[in-house]
């Protein structure tokens, strides 16, 4: 039985059309079913253009199209008929409440999750029945979904809080690789009440005729399919309805031999940005930061004074160079980040 794959994620904007269908494509990939997305953006006209591909159900609350704006998407697949709905005119939360496979489920979706979250529990329940469940999956694990750069501070923002009829019916809460915003996503599995199996049928993706590799592969299981089963005996209906299916199971076993090879990179960059923010997230020592973010600009700027040296400038044309290429790569770290930079003469960069 396949699980209900929610997920929510602050997106900081998805007012620019390539980030917009990077991450429909990125929760398409993923398999996601209910996707509650914080800081949209989007004005109500732009909130309806996310309604497209996997995405069958759309709701949202919009103030402008520079801060806020909150909207839930739900897979088309899904039977989830809308009995009421509560939305923010501000863009701050939005409350819907309705039926999946026969039950009454509610959906909420707040800008800052945790104070309005508490806040609703308190209005409209003595006893909130709500247990915070990605706490309950992870008990002994620190991970954390935002980074401060400017305080460098570790913080979680967003939560999944469900019932507690439900717990047992969940099926992990994991924080996720930060990769389209600043801000990790949170994804949690639900188990329907009962199985709802879909009838698949296949199609071909037209996309992999224009790979020249893809084309290639076919005329070669083509040539061997005939090779091996165009003999006189066999009729030219037969040798084609087999054909197809042969063709089917080449086409699918190369997309999916492609994809696994695709996945599998994606995964591997997902890893070694996952364990770069653990590390960073452990060590927080001055530093450490320094090194991180500090030697590699040094070393870059004293490569820069040492191909200059020798150009015929003037001493006007030497402070400009330092005034436009070097200041202000050493500004934006140093604004950036909480450190306390200890100023040392440096030989080789005093002497240009």
């Amino acid at each position: 039985m396949s699980n209900i794959k929610m997920i929510t994620l602050n997106v900081k904007g998805i007012n620019h059309i390539i980030k917009g269908c990077k991450i429909l494509s990125s929760l398409k990939k993923d398999r996601v079913q209910i996707a509650l997305l914080q800081e949209t953006h989007l004005t109500d006209s732009e909130h309806l253009k996310l309604k497209r591909d996997w995405v069958g159900q759309i709701y949202y609350s919009s103030f402008n199209s520079k801060s806020r704006g909150i909207v839930i998407l739900i897979h088309k697949n899904l039977p989830f008929t809308l009995n009421t709905i509560v939305r923010d005119t501000d863009g701050r939360f939005i409350l819907i409440t309705g039926l999946l496979y026969g039950e009454q489920i509610l959906l909420e979706v707040f800008m800052h999750q945790i104070l309005l979250i508490d806040c609703f529990i308190q209005t409209f329940w003595q006893k909130p029945p709500l247990c915070v469940r990605i706490t309950v999956c992870n008990p002994h694990v620190k991970d954390f979904i935002f980074f401060s750069h400017p305080h460098f501070s570790f913080s979680r923002i967003d939560y999944m809080f469900v019932s507690r009829s439900v717990l047992d019916r969940t099926r992990g809460c994991l924080i996720n690789t930060c990769a389209f915003s600043d801000h990790s996503s949170v994804s949690m599995g639900l188990l329907p009440p009962y199985y709802d199996p879909l009838s698949r049928h296949w199609r071909l993706n037209p996309a992999p005729l224009s790979d020249p590799e893809f084309v290639k592969y076919l005329e070669n299981q083509w040539e061997l399919f005939l090779s091996t089963n165009e003999l006189p005996g066999v009729s030219a209906s037969t040798l084609w309805e087999v054909g197809k299916a042969f063709l089917r199971g080449s086409i699918i076993a190369f997309t999916s031999a492609k994809k696994k090879s695709t996945l599998t990179k994606q995964l591997v960059l997902e890893r070694d940005i996952t364990n770069l923010e653990r590390e960073v997230s452990a060590d927080t020592t001055e530093l450490y930061r320094y090194k991180l973010n500090f030697k590699p600009i040094v070393a870059s700027i004293k490569n820069d004074l040492n191909r200059w040296f020798d150009r015929p400038l003037s001493w006007m044309g030497r402070i400009s160079l330092i005034k436009m290429n070097v200041l202000p790569r050493i500004l934006y770290p140093i604004q950036m980040l909480a450190l306390s930079v200890r100023l040392r003469r440096d030989s080789e960069s005093d002497r240009h």
